[in-house]
């Protein structure tokens, strides 16, 4: 019997399901589609074998039979390419739900073409010498229309879902039906070389390395399902609107020693001994525990807090372990909404809290929903040139004049309404949107510089704030330069503004910065003085002219006598570097002549003024520049 290319194509299914059931495997619809295909596959190969026995033993058997036996077979191929359209169509459907009724419509034609070819007249041919054996007339040919006419759906599905199809299932199916059509013109050429049905086989095997092979879901070292599956399967439990229940397990790194690999190992460990659990290695320092909410319906958040920590964190070997805990993986309305909200809260409640279980509901949900439309709002800002630059005066107590001012960013909506400026700030920042903001406002500096002649009111040099992100980016003295350079203003004019956490994360970037912008002509300050970390080394290892006191410290010095202590002891040896000092946040009379006495350079605060837009801080200069003129022997000008 001419069945050894079938028999081949059947061990190699064989080999298959050995190789696919002796590994650990994810329950998704991906899964149930491809056993689908797998098992219309074994089942063509085993009709194609039967149907070959059937005519070769014609003689031994009613005729009825024969041909049920073989056109069973034919409609087989024809399922085979409807599992096809199927599988690919796994993709889609998660993505659209619309996509059921295109499959509705497609199972109706293909019952259409599958009852056809049981109705059709077929024709058998067998040489009982060579043993070739084929069918051929209306009901084969049904058969290469319906199976042929399925291979291109899939490809045209494959166009139009090109972005919904995963690359790895999009190639697999493209190489499927690459064998698959090859071996279709081969036997319809040749209708006495039987190899569609080994193609549908070596079509299975290739999709299973490509895409199916359960490895590709797994993190070998650790046994864990992988990033991939996690989004996999998150998708699949939207598009279901099942009831699961999340922890995620965290390193926080600012915590982390040399241990920390083992702590996660020790997590991975027991996590992966807990009953209907999915577990997901999801990054190095990252584990998430998908569990079935019916898991925890009769205990309260303090219970499973409990529960966490004595069974899970107990395990580790560190204690910088923190789990985000998700009573409800339909907190949001999409699944990318999902993964945007994981982000969310590892930006955030990891670092701003020190709590080790940390509940995510709905109002955490709606904070990340606030962020998106402020960043949304500074896009659209940003885009429709809603972006001002207000400067707030600096006063020197030894010229007794306004000889500086702070530009400081503003952003407005649609309605002209300011946006809070903190949460926009660190908005932009966490966004990356900082860096097209700080050019803008770095314009905006050197065009008023140049257009309203500043240094005629007598103001040497206007402070522009540089954010952290800012100051990792190895472009920033290229580009700031060159913006000077097209203003043509004199580099004197410019101040720039570091912060002490930004000399912290991006020291060496920062530095070659600022040795570029120095070598211009560039001063630099450093803000925020007496808010961050190792401040007295920054003062050391940080090439700037002037030091700012933040508005804390300077308050602190008039509410506590530590504060006043250690204001004066850090005054004293900023002044022996030969450095200039600004004290932020003065508000009163006695404040400011207090600062003075001290030896404080500069004041700046509502004492004097707010922060004005252009116009209304020129016009306060000029009425601050002329009372000085009228009046030289005035010791501090009147307060607005």
């Amino acid at each position: 019997m001419n069945i050894k290319v079938q028999a081949c194509g059947f061990v190699l299914l064989v080999i298959l399901y050995l190789l696919y059931h002796q590994q650990h495997t994810l329950q998704t619809y991906s899964r149930r589609a491809f056993l689908r295909f797998y098992a219309v596959t074994v089942l063509c190969i085993l009709m194609d074998i039967l149907s070959i026995v059937a005519i070769e033993s014609a003689s031994h058997l009613p005729a009825l039979f024969v041909t049920f036996v073989c056109k069973t077979y034919l409609i087989t191929l024809v399922l085979t390419a409807l599992c096809g359209v199927m599988y690919i169509g796994v993709d889609i459907l998660l993505s659209n739900k619309a996509f059921r009724k295109t499959e509705h419509l497609i199972l109706l034609i293909t019952s259409v073409i599958c009852l056809s070819i049981y109705l059709l007249p077929i024709s058998i041919y067998c040489d009982p010498v060579t043993h070739i054996v084929y069918t051929y007339g209306s009901s084969a040919l049904m058969t290469y229309l319906g199976a042929v006419g399925l291979i291109l759906l899939n490809f045209a599905l494959i166009l139009k879902y090109c972005r919904q199809i995963r690359v790895r299932r999009r190639t697999g199916m493209l190489l499927w039906m690459l064998v698959w059509i090859l071996s279709a013109i081969i036997q319809f050429l040749n209708p006495e070389i039987l190899v569609v049905g080994f193609g549908s086989c070596l079509g299975v095997v290739i999709i299973y390395l490509q895409f199916e092979n359960p490895e590709i879901n797994l993190d070998r070292a650790s046994g864990m399902y992988n990033q991939t599956a996690f989004y996999e399967f998150i998708h699949q439990i939207y598009y279901d609107r099942s009831a699961y229940t999340a922890f995620v397990f965290i390193n926080d790194h600012r915590f982390s020693g040399d241990d920390s690999q083992q702590t996660m190992q020790d997590l991975a460990k027991k996590l992966l001994s807990t009953d209907g659990a999915y577990i997901f290695k999801t990054a190095d320092d990252e584990i998430v525990m998908l569990t079935p909410a019916s898991m925890w319906n009769h205990a309260d958040t303090a219970s499973i807090q409990k529960f966490a920590l004595d069974t899970y964190l107990s395990a580790s070997s560190g204690s910088n372990l923190k789990i985000l805990f998700l009573e409800d993986c339909l907190l949001t309305p999409c699944q990318e909404d999902f993964f945007s909200l994981l982000r969310y809260c590892r930006r955030t409640k990891i670092k701003q809290t020190v709590q080790r279980f940390i509940p995510v509901d709905s109002s955490v949900a709606a904070h990340m929903y606030a962020e998106n439309d402020l960043i949304q709002k500074i896009d659209d800002a940003i885009s429709q040139n809603r972006i001002e630059v207000f400067f707030q005066p600096i006063y020197s107590t030894r010229q007794k004049a306004f000889t500086c001012a702070e530009a400081l960013v503003r952003m407005y909506d649609a309605h002209g309404d300011l946006l809070p400026i903190y949460d926009s700030i660190c908005a932009a920042e966490e966004s990356g949107r900082i860096h097209q903001i700080g050019e803008i406002v770095f314009e905006k500096v050197c065009h008023a510089i140049r257009n309203e002649q500043l240094a005629q009111y007598g103001l040497h040099y206007i402070e522009v704030n540089l954010s952290v992100a800012q100051c990792s980016d190895e472009k920033l003295a290229e580009r700031y330069i060159r913006i000077m350079e097209r203003y043509q203003i004199d580099p004197s004019n410019i101040n720039l503004e570091i912060t002490e956490s930004a000399t912290m994360e991006m020291k060496q970037t920062l530095l070659t910065n600022m040795e570029k912008l120095i070598s211009y002509g560039v001063s630099f300050s450093l803000d925020d003085f007496g808010t961050g970390q190792s401040n007295l080394n920054y003062i050391v290892e940080m090439p700037v002219q002037i030091v700012k006191f933040d508005r804390v410290m300077t308050q602190a010095y008039f509410s506590s006598q530590k504060g006043r202590f250690v204001m004066n002891a850090a005054m004293h040896m900023i002044q022996d570097m030969k450095l200039g000092i600004v004290s932020e946040g003065i508000e009163t009379q006695e404040q400011l002549t207090a600062m003075e006495q001290l030896g404080i350079d500069y004041i700046q605060g509502f004492y004097f003024s707010k922060p004005l837009p252009l116009p209304e801080f020129l016009a306060f200069i000029k009425k601050q520049e002329c009372k000085r003129t009228l009046s030289i022997s005035a010791a501090v000008p009147d307060p607005v």
